[in-house]
């Protein structure tokens, strides 16, 4: 039976042969692993130009085999193979699970595979042209999976499924918690499906982030439809004789819509009487 190498290279790397965890003896191996890993198919002179383009052609193409050789007594002789010299590529006849390639085939259906950036803290001296390939492909890979995600909180949003609206909307804002439009989109979907406790919990959250690390005032588009949306919840409820909710729906929930009024108060009366 064929051996199986298993790459993670979303998140701090990972590489494993047969279920168990293997290091190499220098970072210039793991570049090399990783970047056959992702193009399969890889010409010498390459590989070599972006490992040691600092080097003499000879001595680059000296520290290339080196290198292979150290790949080859770890992960097998039979792993990368060279169907002509000019050439180096994975064997097809190893088994090899890839996260990077998975994710890239479909990112919606796989992004539990993206762990974190590509090749996050991985770093090797002496190779600028191996360092503009890696950010590269952390760049492209992150936005698809921006992408995706920001498409499964859309679709979400379409259907009124207001567990994968927090779920995806919590996503995007972990990975980028400054996007003024994810919480402009969560908030507005939060404030049309009436759901005015999550709204207000996000709001004060996105204030106090702003305002402590950015030192900034929340977008007055945001502020604006708070307001707005607070006033006609208030006069929708003066109208029906009651604050928020019909009585029978709040039992258990009295806290909560203290906080909720008290938050709406606050708005409709200005900064100087919101509570903090």
């Amino acid at each position: 039976m064929t051996s199986l190498i298993q790459a993670r290279l979303l998140g701090a790397p990972v590489i494993k042969k047969d279920g168990k965890e293997i290091f190499f003896p220098y970072n210039k191996v793991n570049a090399l692993v990783y970047y056959l890993l992702v193009k399969g198919t890889v010409m010498r002179d390459e590989l070599s130009g972006v490992l040691w383009a600092d080097k003499p052609d000879a001595i680059a193409r000296k520290n290339l085999r080196n290198a292979i050789y150290e790949t080859k007594k770890i992960l097998g002789p039979d792993v990368f193979i060279s169907p002509r010299k000019a050439i180096i590529k994975v064997n097809p006849a190893i088994r090899t699970e890839v996260d990077a390639r998975a994710f890239e085939e479909d990112p919606g259906r796989n992004l539990d595979l993206y762990q974190g950036a590509f090749l996050q803290g991985f770093f090797i001296k002496d190779a600028a042209e191996y360092e503009s390939w890696y950010l590269t492909e952390r760049d492209r890979l992150e936005a698809l999976y921006m992408d995706a995600l920001l498409q499964k909180l859309k679709e979400a949003v379409a259907v009124r499924n207001q567990a994968k609206v927090t779920r995806y909307g919590r996503m995007l804002i972990a990975h980028d918690p400054y996007d003024e439009s994810i919480y402009t989109l969560l908030l507005r979907t939060y404030c049309e499906q009436g759901n005015m406790k999550q709204a207000v919990d996000l709001y004060e959250e996105m204030k106090k982030l702003f305002r402590e690390e950015l030192q900034s005032n929340v977008p007055p588009e945001i502020e604006e439809l708070m307001k707005r949306t607070l006033h006609q919840e208030k006069l929708e409820k003066q109208e029906q004789g009651i604050r928020l909710r019909q009585p029978e729906t709040l039992t258990g929930r009295e806290k909560e819509l203290q906080q909720v009024n008290r938050h709406m108060e606050g708005f409709l009366q200005g900064p100087a009487a919101r509570p903090c």
